[in-house]
């Protein structure tokens, strides 16, 4: 029974917590066109995770504080020269990337094996990965569900928001930086390259069904529940990378829904 590995239990309990990441915080980032800016902070946290390796210490720990200086540099860029952020958004992407394979280069001995980092591993996660997920899955639902109203506020109307006496600055920060935390945690599931599918696609076919947010949130939570855990278990069966399936079965599952809703709506009309 392969339930009964430990690594399987790891990577279930995974999918869980997972799954309320991808509905929560993915779909605020879709809510805010932020999609392009999450793959940018995903692929640039790979220099930390190469610096981590030279250095000795868990990739994750430097990832995370590469992650939260880029999204704040762009949160900066962003009222500063809002014109150009997508400019430097993109060197800072190019230059985690590379930075990362420097990093990696100068590692004494045989180079570490980066698979797991890149197309993520969901088999590979640790008891330390697991707790990181948890913590951040429910930190995420304590800091978004005790002042609802006040997030919808400032995510989706600034300036009324500001009127209110909002600390729009702070709150802005604080989603930024929960960004940066979601891609690290999201890492070991479906891989840097991998992250913003499994962030976005879930949230995407939720609003297949409504666009009210708390309902879209809870309906991509179970749809990420559905797809990280197909993935899983197809990825098992035939022997294939887990993040690649993950992504696969998820993007399927939003052309079928997006499909079939289409064909609904084409049979509706001719009745």
């Amino acid at each position: 029974m392969i339930f009964s590995y430990q690594f399987v239990q790891r990577a279930l309990i995974a999918t869980f917590f997972a799954g309320i990441i991808s509905g929560v915080l993915g779909t605020l980032i879709t809510e805010k066109k932020k999609i392009m800016m999450t793959s940018g902070v995903a692929h640039a946290s790979f220099g930390g995770i190469g610096l981590g390796y030279l250095l000795g210490i868990d990739p994750i720990v430097p990832a995370l504080g590469v992650a939260g200086l880029v999204v704040m540099i762009i949160k900066r860029m962003e009222e500063k020269l809002s014109s150009h952020s997508d400019t430097v958004m993109g060197m800072l992407w190019a230059l985690g990337m590379a930075l990362g394979m420097i990093f990696v280069g100068m590692r004494p001995g045989y180079p570490p094996d980066m698979t797991s980092y890149l197309f993520g591993d969901i088999l590979t996660i640790s008891g330390r990965d697991l707790f990181f997920m948890i913590f951040v899955s429910l930190s995420f639902l304590l800091i978004y569900s005790l002042r609802f109203e006040q997030w919808k506020l400032i995510l989706f109307d600034e300036e009324h928001a500001k009127l209110q006496g909002l600390s729009v600055d702070r709150y802005k920060s604080v989603f930024y930086l929960s960004i940066a935390v979601a891609v690290i945690a999201m890492i070991k599931v479906v891989g840097i390259i991998l992250t913003l599918a499994i962030l976005t696609t879930p949230p995407m076919t939720a609003k297949l069904f409504t666009k009210r947010l708390l309902p879209r949130m809870l309906v991509a939570t179970i749809f990420a529940w559905l797809t990280i855990f197909s993935g899983f278990f197809l990825s098992f069966l035939i022997d294939v990378p887990s993040g690649a399936m993950i992504i696969c079965v998820s993007v399927l599952v939003y052309f079928a829904m997006a499909s079939g809703k289409k064909m609904k709506k084409a049979l509706a009309f001719r009745q």
